[in-house]
């Protein structure tokens, strides 16, 4: 089976490694974005900019969508929603490909994003979404609020997605515990508030208060995030591939795709590698 690697096809080497140097300078994220977008226009990578992000660009670019990480938080970004996609692909754009282990780049598909009309004329259904993804995850910045519009799309199929998947933690982390409960020796869940834009103890006896999703991410290191995707690592089979296209080891196509693998690489100096969904 011949599969296409569209970042080592369209995206050279080179390039990714001067947009990690720019996640790790000290730089406001501002610049960041506009040397990032220089990098874009010095590698002759044709595109056009969808929206400037918190950490990521997201660029058309050759009929997909492109997002570019702004700095190291975006580079985990790319990650967590590449890996975490078999999980939420009922509810999230396809995400075809993404550099390992620097997530500076990744493919996904280009998605319409929602006017306010429709974000308004469709909570009943981007409930039902949060609400099922509840039941795996701890989800951020996809409350059903107006200023969050933007981060709710509708596919080409007609399908209602979350651009932005990013700041989810899966359950199975025990991330998601109350801190007050604790520490008074009782161990109760942190459960979505009505609106999806914060969380709550799950405690009855507990005085009600709300945590904002921002406060409840800071808890979470880099380490315990780069733990968690290792994790998820271990769990998949995976190929590595180097180069546009590549032969993969198993000739039974079908089987292949029943065992839903993934090809993975790692980036240095030398040689950028890349992961593939197929």
């Amino acid at each position: 089976m011949i599969i296409r690697s569209r970042i080592n096809e369209l995206i050279k080497p080179e390039f990714r490694l001067q947009v990690y140097k720019i996640n790790l300078s000290t730089a406001s994220i501002e610049e960041k974005s506009r040397r990032v977008k220089n990098e874009l226009t010095k590698f002759k990578i044709p595109y056009h900019t969808l929206g400037d992000g918190t950490n990521r660009l997201a660029v058309h670019c050759a009929n997909y969508c492109l997002k570019v990480a702004i700095d190291r938080d975006g580079g985990m970004d790319n990650l967590r929603e590449f890996l975490y996609h078999d999980q939420t692909a009922q509810f999230t754009p396809e995400a075809y490909e993404v550099d390992y282990d620097y997530g500076t780049v990744m493919f996904c598909e280009e998605v319409r994003p929602m006017t306010l009309e429709e974000f308004k004329s469709k909570q009943d259904n981007l409930r039902k979404i949060l609400t099922k993804l509840s039941e795996d995850f701890i989800i951020g910045d996809m409350g059903l609020v107006g200023k969050n519009f933007t981060n709710f799309g509708v596919t080409k199929d007609g399908r209602d997605v979350i651009l932005d998947y990013a700041y989810i933690y899966s359950l199975s982390e025990n991330l998601h515990m109350c801190d007050i409960c604790a520490a008074k020796g009782t161990s109760y869940p942190l459960v979505p508030t009505s609106d999806f834009t914060g969380l709550t103890c799950s405690n009855p006896f507990h005085k009600k208060y709300t945590i904002p999703f921002h406060e409840f991410r800071m808890r979470i290191t880099m380490e315990e995030q780069i733990r968690e995707i290792q994790r998820i690592l271990k769990k998949k089979h995976v190929h590595i591939i180097d180069k546009p296209h590549a032969i993969l080891e198993s000739s039974d196509d079908k089987n292949y795709k029943k065992q839903n693998k993934k090809t993975i690489g790692s980036i240095t100096d030398e040689d950028i590698l890349s992961v593939i969904k197929v």
